[in-house]
């Protein structure tokens, strides 16, 4: 089932929290987005997506004093292996036991 466009762009708006999104980033993360946004991001439905939004009474927009820095996007499962310890239980003094990397 396809989630609601508006509803799509709702989500990656809240997803980057607090801080908020630039306009860039959130076509961005929409063409990326898994599974698929379902719309063709041209400047026509960029337009439309435009409008629903600042009519959207749960967004507020700001103006920030200056430009945020490009976002790049990683695909964090690709990159899960790289850099990855081995974790195993690793036994403390006085019988306490946690997780931690492991010597081999």
């Amino acid at each position: 089932m396809m989630m609601d466009p508006l509803d799509a762009v709702l989500d990656e708006v809240a997803l980057e929290g607090l801080d908020g999104i630039s306009i860039q980033t959130l076509w961005l993360r929409l063409r990326s987005r898994q599974p698929e946004f379902g719309l063709n991001l041209d400047p026509l439905s960029q337009q439309f997506l435009w409008s629903c939004l600042i009519r959207a009474a749960e967004i507020r927009f700001y103006l920030l004093p200056e430009d945020r820095r490009a976002v790049t996007l990683h695909d964090r499962a690709a990159d899960a292996g790289a850099g990855a310890e081995p974790v195993g239980r690793a036994a403390g003094a006085g019988g306490v036991s946690g997780a931690g990397a492991i010597e081999l």
